[in-house]
């Protein structure tokens, strides 16, 4: 989190849901979803990327989610 406190209290990542679903539910959570939250730093604005993944996700499929991460270029163009 940011240490100019931005969001260095909160400590939370959420997320709107669908006000017409039962429950709050949304198309983007499911029961047992696994979420590596990460913030970056880009000229001192947040970027938070959710990569998200169920426990059943295939090796392959984690190695394909761990690749996309490992290839992101951020362009300050």
């Amino acid at each position: 989190m940011s240490r100019d406190g931005i969001f260095a209290s909160h400590r939370q990542f959420r997320s709107w849901t669908e006000w017409h679903v039962a429950d709050g539910a949304n198309s983007r959570h499911a029961p047992g979803q696994l979420d590596s939250v990460y913030m970056v730093d880009v000229d001192r604005r947040p970027l938070v990327i959710d990569a998200s993944h169920m426990p059943a996700t295939s090796q392959a499929d984690l190695a394909e989610l761990k690749a996309i991460l490992a290839s992101m270029i951020i362009d300050r163009g």
